[in-house]
This record gives C-alpha cells, sequence and structure tokens, in this order.
C-alpha cells in the first residue's frame, strides 16, 4: 500500500483535460510513477477516483516487473490475433533487445 502524501492534479491541455496522479517512487530504481489519464468526462471526478484507489492501495502500477518482462507477456496474449511470421519475428526482436 502506499504510504505517504497522494497527490495528483487536472491540467488543460488545449481542449482536452489531462489527470496525473503520483503512486510514489519505484522501489528498484527510485524513479517517480505516475498514472495519467485523458478522460472526456468531468476530469475532477477522475482525479477523485484515482487519488482513493492510490490511497487504498488499489493501484499498484507494474511492481517490480521490467519492460522486458511486459513485452513478453503482451506477446504470450497477442500472439494468439497476429501470424505466426509476425509474432516470431516481435520474438526475435524482443530476444536481440533485452537479451543482449
Amino acid at each position: 500500500m502506499y504510504v505517504g502524501a497522494v497527490r495528483g492534479s487536472v491540467v488543460r491541455r488545449g481542449k482536452a483535460w489531462r489527470v496525473v496522479v503520483d503512486t510514489g517512487r519505484d522501489p528498484v530504481s527510485g524513479r517517480r510513477r505516475q498514472i495519467t489519464r485523458t478522460s472526456k468526462r468531468d476530469a475532477h471526478q477522475e482525479l477523485s477516483r484515482l487519488l482513493v484507489e492510490v490511497g487504498e492501495g488499489r493501484h499498484q502500477g507494474t511492481g517490480d516487473l521490467t519492460l522486458a518482462m511486459l513485452c513478453r507477456q503482451w506477446l504470450a496474449h497477442a500472439r494468439a490475433s497476429m501470424e505466426p511470421n509476425t509474432a516470431a519475428e516481435l520474438e526475435g526482436n524482443m530476444r536481440r533487445c533485452f537479451d543482449a
């Protein structure tokens, strides 16, 4: 669960709204983690909802997952809807990028 002050903001970007909520720091890298949403709904309602989720610990982000792990999970899920050669090429590209 996230401990500390939960912060967020609503920013107007042209005709759209952007909601940003801080979820703390990544324990591995120490980098700041944020949830960002653009919503046609009332941006302040979206901010309130996200702040409650983060405050209650229901929005944990990716935790200790690396980019390589996320990409491999995505490929396992998406493989069923793509051509075999496309999946093999993506897998090879991931192997070259992440296993080097």
